[in-house]
């Protein structure tokens, strides 16, 4: 920014939003004002007819460009498109129809808008003229040259004698200054120049390293790298003061190192020694950045960051060699020393210091995080070398962490949330320490406990320091750990773990209380007070609850009969007694905890528990009394505690229907389990089964609801197939499964008969609207259906083993389902009878013994005859008739898609020529479906694909036929594809179908001759034939794309001539020699970059006429 009184330069490059904090370079900033204040006065000149709209408009033009391009070098994206949204020429907006208000809901959405990112042309141009294009062109142009230069002139490739390889590098540095300084002082492209001059600097140690060699002067490695060292150091210097250019001070500053590091190796000091210095080094660097000349900006630039990025290089070099000594093998040749430690923890130790002395310098935040999260691995360092055991390194950390935590309160104050304590670095660093600390891999029990417990002090501490509850929780969770751990180390009786635990749960949960109590917190909600929701007085109520059900949870865990064995498998155990009275006193607390905090939550668990402890109490005093007591006769029990909990549920629900549903849920689900307890003896089965029945009828007339109905049946059909069992014990399961015809057929008719009485001219419900029949939407016989179809379902499938009785069990079901949806006039039904058709015609197809690699094309006929009927029942006059169109024309689609499906997973898993005719036959059928369907419907694209299938049936004739060129197959399909492409145009559809057909067409036809002019699928021709294709091939798409003025066709063709002439030139390129060719494309983009600045005003008005041309193109 300048003055523009007295002219004075403001030092700063940077400039910071005070708002949003965003960091903007001061010049293109100040341009972008200026720019768009010009931009605010030609619209208002235009507008008041003050300016020529045509005057204005170009001007605008020239102008709008430069905006763009300083968004983008900017980063601001909105505004680079807001610069391309313009208003038509002549509109007129006055100041009045300008809103003043830019900050509502419309004006929010319209600059979303032009923020969003979308394809144009002109953006196109601008992307590739843009500040970070030309950036990458240079730095990918000077990587190259760079690259190539460093081989020749270290390998000599060409074989020139040293002095005339000597005069070529020395012609070649000479030659990139003097080309650097014309083009940067005298044509007046800083960016191009100074990559010009950075290769001519760069190609210094190069002019030194082949004065170096055998034949010249003849040095060591050491000497030559200390002599261009101290040859660039000057060099660099000199360059940087007559240019005033950050490249050259930045070469500067890394020359300086280089010398420290060469120095350092010709006076024979160890590497890592010579690394700390170079830590030493970039804290002169930052010190010598504060007092240099405002003129000499750029060097301090240059100074600074590269200490910035030397310095932690540095440290996690040397930080990886010690963790892994074969990376310092690898790099240097020699294994770590004895002192390579004390080098090691000196660095860090400097590292410490040197973000310390920039964030005294410097005030910035970032240092003062570095210098915070470093500090840690240098005390780590220090601790190695102490004289106590490795296993005590975790309470070192904890007491660590207490450090940062006190000095944190004393710098920072009480932060005023979370997210401002997550903010300061001694938080983020203390709490980084904790987790080592709990982490920490080598460590005895003693130290784990005496680590654990000083963390639960640290965020004990925390808590109250902090005043903030979230570390309440950590210090209460880390309790049951530290007794846990105390546990075992005193080696408590197993038999005493779970009273133990029960004891700490109690204890937790009575501090809860306490403090809940005293804070007048105790009557809160429950989730509020387990999970800490809201606002609390108390910071460690809500922790100490959670944390004591919790362990209330883990002493359930250790008194449950089943538990993890030693292997790691479920394993039964025994209960014993303090484990019946561990989960009868877990029961009192969820029954207190129901009552204290209203809630029904915790009788759900003490529900089951008291049923475990009804068990295990049962076991016990059996044997105690020496009686066995098999499955079974648990299962009476249970169930006659099933009755006691649903009449102890009807009881207690007087107090409150949430109360009681636990209870009863818990009975109903004990009537299950003792259904599947007894099955191994049918006579207590029956009665058990029976019971239930019992339960479930009563249930459906106390309650006066639909929903009983579905166990009420279940059990209803258990007791069926029981009593077949007994009667009929000679027959087979699949016989069996056969005799639910009847009961299914019987649950059917139930239903038809609840819905013929059903009130006439009732709403439609939602499941009527959705094709199914009403008895779906009845409430009583909704249940009677959903059991018709489970076990028309599971007798299906029972009975699918034998092809006979499936065949027979099939038949009746699409009989049934049938005759259901014509009476219920649902299609739903109707396709499900529909698919039970299906089933039986497949074992049908069993037992004639028709092979299952015959079957797809009879599927196929089948979908073809579908189709056909569903035409007929289309126009048929009967209304119960049209009612099969749907599903017919949906099966018959399904039919034809699975079949084709079947026959290539044959062709996949069989890979044999014998299943290409099936899948010939099998794709032709199913196109005749579809073009079946597509006239029906007058559908072309059903049309469409089924002319495809006919053509897949035509290339699959090609394969039995044994013809192997693949242009016979690519050539058909992509004429094809763009034939569609073609109709739809005409048609005038929607872009994107078209765009879709034209790219597969052309994927199809450039793809292929591509392929096969690199020399991939020749089918005996030489590639060169493909390539003569290939050129007539794109000529003649390019010449299509031009006539009907196809952007895609034209631009795919061109690429396609572009790369088939490429081709025609590898052979020719690859006599030439690689690196040379690497220079050569290397300068060749920086030579670009230099026609692009130069004519930057003119390519975009290139530009936009062949936009303007190409726009009119579909």
């Amino acid at each position: 920014m300048r003055c523009p009184r007295c002219e004075y330069q403001s030092p700063y490059e940077t400039v910071r939003c005070p708002s949003c904090t965003s960091t903007f370079a001061a010049d293109p900033l100040e341009e972008l004002g200026h720019l768009t204040y010009l931009q605010g006065r030609l619209h208002g000149w235009r507008d008041q007819g003050a300016m020529p709209a045509a005057v204005a408009e170009g001007v605008l033009a020239l102008t709008q460009l430069e905006v763009v391009e300083l968004g983008l070098r900017l980063g601001l994206a909105s505004t680079a498109a807001a610069a391309t949204a313009e208003p038509p020429s002549g509109a007129v907006v006055s100041a009045q129809e300008r809103p003043a208000d830019s900050t509502g809901p419309v004006a929010s959405a319209e600059r979303d808008a032009l923020g969003r990112p979308s394809f144009s042309w002109r953006r196109a141009g601008t992307y590739l003229l843009s500040e970070q294009t030309l950036n990458a062109l240079l730095g990918l142009g000077a990587f190259l040259i760079l690259a190539s230069g460093v081989v020749i002139s270290t390998l000599n490739p060409t074989g020139l004698p040293p002095l005339p390889h000597l005069a070529a590098v020395a012609a070649t540095t000479a030659l990139f200054y003097g080309a650097g300084y014309v083009v940067r002082q005298k044509l007046r492209l800083a960016r191009a120049g100074t990559t010009l001059l950075a290769i001519g600097g760069a190609f210094v140690p190069l002019l030194v390293w082949t004065l170096g060699q055998e034949g010249l002067l003849d040095w060591d490695r050491g000497a030559i790298w200390l002599a261009a060292s101290s040859l660039c150091v000057p060099a660099y210097l000199l360059s940087y003061l007559v240019l005033r250019d950050r490249t050259f001070g930045l070469l500067t500053a890394l020359a300086g190192g280089s010398e420290l590091l060469a120095l350092s190796h010709r006076l024979g000091v160890p590497l890592e020694w010579a690394l700390c210095g170079l830590v030493a080094l970039a804290s002169g660097y930052v010190a010598l950045t504060r007092r240099l000349p405002e003129r000499w900006a750029s060097l301090g630039w240059a100074l600074f960051w590269t200490a910035q990025l030397a310095t932690p290089l540095v440290m996690a070099t040397l930080m990886a060699a010690q963790l892994d000594p074969v990376v310092w093998l690898r790099l240097v040749g020699r294994p770590p020393s004895g002192p390579f430690e004390y080098a090691v923890g000196a660095a860090w130790w400097l590292g410490v210091a040197f973000y310390g002395l920039c964030y005294r310098l410097f005030q910035r935040r970032h240092d003062q995080f570095l210098t915070a999260w470093t500090l840690p691995a240098a005390f780590l360092f220090t601790l190695t070398k102490a004289p106590w055991d490795a296993t005590w390194y975790n309470l070192c950390l904890a007491l660590l962490a207490l450090g940062y935590l006190l000095g944190g309160r004393r710098w920072h104050g009480v932060p005023a949330s979370l997210e401002h304590t997550a903010r300061q670095p001694a938080y983020q660093v203390g709490l980084a320490l904790t987790l080592a600390a709990a982490f920490w891999p080598r460590e005895s029990r003693d130290s784990e406990i005496a680590t654990l417990a000083t963390l639960s002090l640290v965020y004990g501490v925390a808590t109250v320091l902090l005043e903030q509850r979230a570390w309440a929780y950590v210090a209460t969770f880390l309790l049951p750990v530290v007794y846990g751990l105390t546990l075992q180390r005193i080696q408590l009786d197993a038999g005493g773990w779970s009273l133990a635990w029960v004891a700490l749960s109690v204890a937790l949960l009575a501090a809860a209380e306490l403090a809940a109590q005293r804070s007048g917190e105790a009557r809160r909600p429950v989730l509020e007070t387990v999970l800490g929701r809201g606002i609390w007085r108390s910071r460690f109520a809500s922790p100490l609850f959670l944390s004591g059900y919790l362990v209330n949870l883990l002493a359930v865990d250790v008194a449950m009969p089943l538990g993890w064995s030693p292997g790691g498998s479920i394993a039964a155990r025994d209960l014993g007694l303090p484990g019946i009275l561990a989960l009868l006193v877990i029961v009192a607390i969820y029954a207190f905890s129901a009552a204290t905090r209203r809630s029904s939550l915790f009788l759900y668990p003490a529900s089951w528990l008291f049923v475990i402890a009804f068990v295990s109490a049962a076991e016990r005093i059996f044997r105690g009394a020496g009686i066995s007591l098999p499955g079974y006769e648990l299962a009476r029990l249970l169930a006659l505690l099933g009755v006691g909990y649903l009449a102890l549920g009807y009881a207690i629900g007087r107090l409150g229907r949430h109360y009681a549903r636990p209870i009863y849920l818990t009975g109903y689900a004990l009537s299950w389990l003792t259904a599947l307890l007894s099955w191994s003896n049918r006579a207590v089965n029956v009665q058990v089964i029976g019971l239930s029945i019992l339960v479930y009828a009563a249930s459906a007339a106390l309650a006066r609801h639909p929903a009983w109905l579905y166990p009420l049946v279940g059990a209803t059909l258990t007791q069926y197939l029981l009593a077949i069992d007994t009667f009929l014990p000679d027959l087979t399961r699949t016989q069996a499964m056969a005799t639910l015809v009847l009961p299914t057929w019987l649950l059917f008719g139930i239903a038809s008969t609840i819905v013929a009485r059903q009130a006439p001219g009732s709403a439609p419900s939602r499941w009527d609207r959705l094709g199914r029949g009403p008895a779906w939407s009845h409430p009583w016989a909704a249940p009677l259906v959903h059991w018709g179809l489970a076990t028309l379902t599971i007798s299906t499938i029972g009975s699918a083993s034998d092809a006979r009785i499936g065949l027979i069990v099939a038949g009746a079901y699409f009989v049934l389902l049938a005759l259901v949806g014509t009476l219920w006039r649902a299609p739903a039904e109707m396709g499900l009878g529909l698919l039970f058709g299906g089933v039986a015609l497949q074992q049908g197809l069993r037992l004639l013994g028709v092979p299952a690699a015959d079957q797809p094309p009879l599927w196929a006929l089948v979908g073809l005859g579908a189709a056909l009927l569903a035409l007929a029942t289309r126009r048929s006059r009967s209304e119960g008739l049209r009612g099969w169109y749907a599903p017919l024309a949906v099966g018959s689609a399904v039919v034809g898609a699975g079949a084709l499906g079947a026959t290539l997973g044959l062709r996949l898993i069989l890979a044999s020529r014998a299943t290409l005719q099936p899948l010939a036959i099998t794709a032709a059928l199913t196109g005749l479906t579809l073009l079946t369907h597509g006239f029906g419907r007058r559908d072309r694209v059903l049309a469409y694909l089924g002319v495809a299938l006919i053509g897949v049936s035509y290339a699959q004739q090609l394969v039995l036929s044994g013809v192997e060129q693949l242009q016979a197959f690519a050539l058909p399909a992509g004429a094809y594809l763009l034939t569609l492409a073609y109709l739809e145009w005409r048609r005038g559809t929607g872009g994107r179908v078209k765009a879709t057909l034209e790219i597969g067409g052309l994927t199809l036809l450039l793809g292929t001759s591509l392929l096969q002019a690199v020399g991939f699928l020749g089918a005996g021709f030489d590639r060169y034939a493909y390539d003569t294709f290939l050129l007539l091939e794109s000529v003649a798409l390019l010449g299509l794309g031009a006539v009907l003025r196809w952007r895609r066709t034209f631009f795919g063709a061109s690429l396609a001539l572009v790369a088939d002439v490429l081709i025609l030139l590898s052979d020719p390129l690859r006599a030439v020699n690689t690196w040379y060719l690497v220079a050569i494309i290397g300068l060749a983009m920086i030579g670009v970059v230099v026609f692009v600045e130069q004519r930057r005003q003119q390519i975009p008005l290139w530009l936009d006429a062949w936009r303007q041309r190409l726009e009119s193109w579909d």
